[in-house]
């Protein structure tokens, strides 16, 4: 796959505009990476209130795990056009099921989410929900923590990508599921019941990854 799947910074909500993801700092090591090290966890928040949804973008779209969690090494592009996607030794990408994979927490939890094409050309590609409410969480992403949390070693990217996190110290590492990242960071939420997730705008942004709470 080709290091970008980017998208515009734009977010679609019928009539309502919201400002997309909080930025991690993009002063990332590029050996043993660890990003800005987390706000406080949120204590009380409130429970999310009855659905009333509008569409928000979330983030640009992972094709690579896609087609690994279809049995495929990674997505390719086969032509310039936006249906120009396929997995590498399968059939066409379906994005629409590429972002409900992406961002199965928010579906199990009754969020649509869809495929959106912002612009011409494959790399046009975002994944939106259906959301009452969206929560842009503050405090960067410490995804070494995250892999301590779970008794491995630090993070670090191996490909410079947002797909390339892993834990495990430069060596033969675990890839890092960043929506479980950000649930550790922000427990309060999770406990309150919104989806917290990652996103991003930027594919090939390693260090450009914020988190979401959604209902």
């Amino acid at each position: 796959m080709p290091n970008t799947v980017p998208s515009p910074a734009r977010t679609r909500a019928r009539g309502s505009l919201h400002r997309a993801i909080g930025v991690l700092s993009g002063a990332a090591a590029l050996a043993a990476a660890v990003l800005l090290p987390a706000g406080p966890a949120a204590a009380a928040t409130a429970t999310p209130a009855p659905r009333s949804t509008e569409l928000t973008v979330i983030s640009a779209v992972n094709l690579d795990a896609y087609c690994r969690s279809v049995g495929h090494p990674n997505a390719v592009q086969n032509s310039a056009s936006a249906s120009g996607w396929s997995c590498n030794g399968g059939g066409p990408v379906n994005i629409t099921s590429a972002c409900q994979y992406q961002y199965a927490d928010a579906v199990a939890k009754g969020i649509g989410v869809y495929e959106e094409h912002e612009r011409s050309g494959p790399t046009g590609w975002v994944c939106q929900g259906a959301v009452n409410k969206r929560i842009d969480l503050s405090g960067g992403l410490d995804l070494s923590g995250y892999c301590h949390s779970v008794g491995l070693g630090d993070a670090y990217n191996a490909v410079h990508n947002v797909d390339g996190w892993m834990c495990g110290n430069g060596g033969a590492g675990a890839r890092i599921d960043l929506s479980a990242a950000c649930r550790y960071q922000n427990p309060g939420y999770a406990q309150a019941g919104y989806a917290v997730v990652h996103g991003y705008r930027d594919f090939t942004s390693w260090t450009g990854i914020g988190c979401l709470a959604l209902a």
